[in-house]
């Protein structure tokens, strides 16, 4: 309810966005990220697709209840260390496998982790990506959606035209507003 109460007040400063969506959203993840058994299946499912990956780790569920999940303890540099004083390659790296890790979970799991925020990861001393909070997960029964990986393509190629079209056809941004196409692709 806090959240609805919330994006009524952040509304009207993204007037293009359709809010009801998001929220709708929002409040189920939320729900979710405090099942601490649906996580330890959600873990579990990461942990058996990512098993002996060369980039990936996912720590054992060791524990589970309706009040504590307990997991294996990761040792690591924390992705916001990474990011404030890592070396280039250390920041290089944990990019590129957080990339990877968005875009092949959804096939290798039929997940998504949908909360990449740096207090989620470590990099291990072996430059795999330990992945640490599968809390909030988007179940994707058919894999990543089609018409992602064709929006990612196009930010990708710099086509800021064919991305904002994209995204008008996908509902995420409506036809009544006004958007500069570059500023949007410089910002994405």
């Amino acid at each position: 309810a806090q959240i609805g109460r919330l994006m009524r007040m952040v509304g009207p400063l993204s007037p293009g966005m359709d809010m009801a969506p998001l929220v709708d959203e929002l409040q189920r993840r939320m729900g979710e990220e405090l099942d601490y058994r649906r996580e330890a299946r959600s873990q579990r499912a990461f942990r058996k697709a990512f098993s002996g990956d060369a980039d990936f780790m996912v720590p054992e569920v060791v524990f589970a209840s309706d009040e504590v999940l307990v997991t294996e303890w990761i040792d690591g540099t924390p992705l916001r260390t990474v990011i404030e004083s890592g070396t280039p390659y250390q920041r290089n790296r944990s990019g590129l496998l957080l990339t990877r890790l968005l875009f092949s979970g959804p096939a290798r799991t039929r997940l998504l982790h949908a909360d990449p925020h740096p207090g989620n990861f470590r990099l291990l001393p072996d430059d795999r990506l330990a992945i640490l909070d599968l809390g909030a997960v988007d179940r994707l029964p058919r894999g990543l959606p089609r018409p992602i990986g064709a929006l990612a393509r196009r930010a990708i190629e710099g086509d800021a035209d064919g991305l904002l079209e994209g995204l008008r056809r996908e509902g995420f941004v409506r036809d009544s507003v006004s958007i500069d196409a570059e500023e949007l692709l410089g910002y994405l």
